[in-house]
């Protein structure tokens, strides 16, 4: 049955925040030209440029995701929410002046200052790719949300996600969704804080209750670890899921275009610092609460018989009162566009910085425009079909960054020891290929592989091999960048 007080509510918080910034970003004459619509007229201030980073780290995975790990994976999942939070600091205080330092418009330069324009292009490519694919779980997320909001079956509500979303952003870009982020965060921790404490309440035996049913269950996280301990206590454990994901997300983060365009978009290397650390502050404590609400969910029998995707966001509503669930689960709605943003403004950017500024004879602000929003509008159809499958959020986007890895090898190798573009080029579609391979075939089992060599070790070890070997066959080979820094 459709809750219609929770629909309003939701419709009017979201509707009313987005069309009211965009018609206020509008009078203030921002969106309307292609460097104000995809970089902000780099103006954006520390503490909105903080909370963009913050709820740009969230979106699906830290919402909808983190309340179905709770279910399956217990408080391992929380090595989610701790390692994006740290990861801002690293992004604002070490990349972002990188960047800087190289004068690059969109974070692809930076394999065309250590290689050459060819790598550049690839990795504006692979970049996209990979946006995609996280649009796809962020599509996702945002799908089970407005099913639970509206009722609506989950795969139309998926569409009807990627059109709100995409109406989101069509206004002013990032001016927008950086100032709507600053409001969000804001109602996003007041809404959390208060529901725990509202659930705490209704849970029928407290949250020792909670405790009592998961020591007596037997049921256990990944590599035998308690469903109420954050640590594996086998080896296999830590190489099968906290390790490669803390690899994932830290050399991930510095290489999306669509996170690091904010600090991109800031004025100056001190507000980049400024923005990380605040980033960190708003972002590290959140994740918390929706796994353990996850957890909680999954030891109601009536609620985990729902399964692991929606069972937490039921309790929800039925726990909270219409006014509080409707504000909820719309500020959740909203971050989880903010992220979606994230990744479609990141291809955006790439689109027409990267490919059309560099290959148009005579580029223009109107045609900037055009295609930045096209992009925008092919990515989140794409994003679609993936979608669809309902793929384990968490353990998917574990996947999907080690597509990253061989860029972010050659681009470590290519500063710190030697530089070959070629080697740089081939190691990256041989790493994708490869980690590709090694997800979706029987290629594992068929080498006896152990069930925690996943993707993101295959991605490493292929990438280091191929670039060392080729490198050092190769006479074309150049010093490093600090070599060459130095020498100067």
């Amino acid at each position: 049955m459709v809750r219609w007080d929770i629909v309003i509510i939701s419709v009017l918080f979201v509707a009313g925040t987005t069309i009211g910034v965009g018609l206020y970003q509008r009078k203030k004459e921002r969106g309307k030209t292609g460097d104000s619509f995809l970089f902000a007229d780099r103006s954006i201030t520390p503490w909105v440029g903080g909370s963009s980073i913050a709820l740009a780290a969230v979106g699906a995975l830290h919402t909808t995701g983190l309340l179905e790990a709770g279910i399956g994976m217990g408080l391992m999942a929380f090595w989610m929410a701790t390692v994006a939070a740290i990861s801002c600091t690293l992004e604002g205080c070490f990349f972002a002046p990188f960047y800087r330092k190289l004068k690059i418009e969109t974070i692809p330069g930076v394999m065309e200052s250590l290689f050459a324009e060819k790598n550049k292009l690839l990795f504006s490519v692979c970049n996209i790719f990979v946006m995609t694919c996280i649009l796809a779980l962020e599509t996702q997320g945002g799908g089970i949300l407005l099913n639970a909001i509206t009722g609506i079956d989950i795969y139309t509500s998926i569409v009807i996600f990627m059109l709100l979303s995409a109406a989101y952003i069509m206004f002013t870009g990032l001016n927008q969704v950086a100032v709507l982020n600053f409001i969000n965060v804001g109602v996003m921790y007041v809404l959390i804080i208060i529901t725990f404490f509202i659930v705490t309440d209704k849970l029928p035996d407290g949250w020792a209750g909670v405790e009592k049913f998961y020591l007596n269950s037997g049921q256990l996280s990944i590599g035998g670890a308690s469903m109420l301990s954050m640590f594996p206590k086998t080896l296999e454990g830590w190489l099968a899921f906290p390790i490669p994901l803390t690899i994932g997300i830290i050399l991930m983060n510095p290489l999306d275009q669509g996170k690091m365009s904010y600090y991109l978009s800031a004025k100056d290397n001190r507000t980049s610092f400024k923005m990380g650390f605040i980033g960190t502050l708003l972002n590290a404590p959140f994740g918390a609460f929706p796994l353990v609400l996850g957890l909680a969910a999954g030891s109601i029998p009536l609620y985990a018989s729902a399964g692991p995707k929606t069972a937490g966001i039921n309790m929800l509503i039925d726990y909270l009162p219409g006014v509080l669930v409707g504000l909820l689960l719309a500020a959740f709605l909203a971050i989880v566009i903010s992220t979606w943003c994230r990744f479609t403004m990141g291809i955006s950017q790439l689109c027409v910085a990267d490919f059309y500024r560099r290959f148009s004879k005579n580029p223009n602000t109107k045609t900037e425009l055009l295609i930045s929003r096209a992009a925008i509008v092919i990515a989140a159809l794409l994003a679609i079909i993936p979608a669809f499958a309902l793929p384990n959020i968490i353990l998917e986007f574990l996947f999907i960054v080690s597509l990253i890895a061989p860029t972010f090898v050659v681009m470590l190798l290519g500063i710190f020891w030697k530089r070959n573009s070629n080697a740089a080029f081939w190691t990256v579609i041989i790493g994708i290929g490869s980690t590709i391979a090694w997800h979706y075939t029987s290629i594992s089992k068929v080498l006896g592989a152990p069930d925690w060599f996943i993707s993101m070790w295959t991605a490493l070890i292929v990438s280091i091999a191929v670039y060392v070997l080729m490198t050092s066959a190769s006479k074309d080979s150049k010093p490093s960048y600090l070599s060459e820094v130095k020498a100067k």
